[in-house]
């Protein structure tokens, strides 16, 4: 039995492993690690087809950008939040909450806001829960900005970007 590769072998940067998903359209596995090299704590994403040696690096963020907690389906997609991470009086926050999408078929980034339709505020999200199989539909749910102790289901349709409500969970829940 061969030994073990290693991380810089496999074209992946020591840190955290944070998830390890699939997609079955293009029979690729993505991985998103903290790099224990970053001065802040920021994930970063690659992805591997079978014939491939190494991991690539799925986009390349700012030093202040994270790309995390990635979510695929049987599309060619893989969606992710992207935000700005600083440090302020020894805290770390995240801010400018947006959407990414990453196309796997040419392996372009895009990084979209999502904005309510009733004033056009951008909506920050928290977590992505689901992809649909049916068509260009990512689930998500975001602090409801008006009532911080709210959450909100979202379904966006990442042709049109638009937002549609689904159901609100009261109380803290992530």
């Amino acid at each position: 039995m061969s030994p073990r590769p290693s991380r810089e072998q496999l074209g992946l940067p020591e840190g955290r492993h944070r998830a390890l998903i699939y997609n079955p359209k293009y029979d690729a596995a993505i991985v998103c690690i903290e790099p224990a090299s970053s001065p802040l704590p920021v994930c970063r994403l690659y992805w591997r087809k079978p014939h491939w040696k190494k991991y690539r690096p799925l986009g390349r963020p700012r030093e202040d950008t994270t790309f995390d907690s990635p979510i695929t389906g049987d599309v060619q997609f893989v969606f992710f939040i992207a935000a700005r991470v600083y440090k302020t009086e020894g805290l770390v926050a995240a801010a400018d909450t947006r959407l990414g999408i990453a196309d796997l078929r040419t392996s372009r980034i895009r990084i979209v806001e999502i904005a309510r339709g009733e004033d056009g505020a951008g909506v920050p999200i928290t977590r992505l829960l689901a992809v649909s199989a049916k068509g260009p539909t990512v689930y998500c749910a975001a602090e409801d900005t008006r009532e911080p102790t709210r959450y909100r289901v979202f379904a966006v349709n990442t042709g049109t970007l638009s937002l549609s409500p689904r159901i609100d969970l009261p109380g803290t829940w992530f």
